[in-house]
């Protein structure tokens, strides 16, 4: 009895770390200024894919790029 009751709350502990895991924010990355190139490939990790650019601030040597991922619908 004491052993399901266990089990059932470490499934609902786990349940609860991944749901709060799936954050809406949108990404953003950082990459040092004048490495466009770094920015695209982190941008496409970090969106699995289709992006785009929304807003960029310096912090020093580096640029923080704020992005919109964007969804492309599946035909089938």
């Amino acid at each position: 009895m004491l052993n399901s009751l266990h089990i059932s709350i470490t499934c609902y502990i786990l349940l609860m770390m991944v749901l709060a895991g799936c954050s809406k924010k949108e990404p953003e990355v950082f990459f040092r200024r004048g490495e466009r190139d770094v920015l695209k490939m982190k941008s496409i990790q970090a969106c699995h894919g289709d992006f785009r650019v929304m807003e960029e601030t310096d912090f020093g040597p580096f640029i923080r790029a704020k992005l919109k991922c964007i969804k492309r619908e599946l035909r089938g």
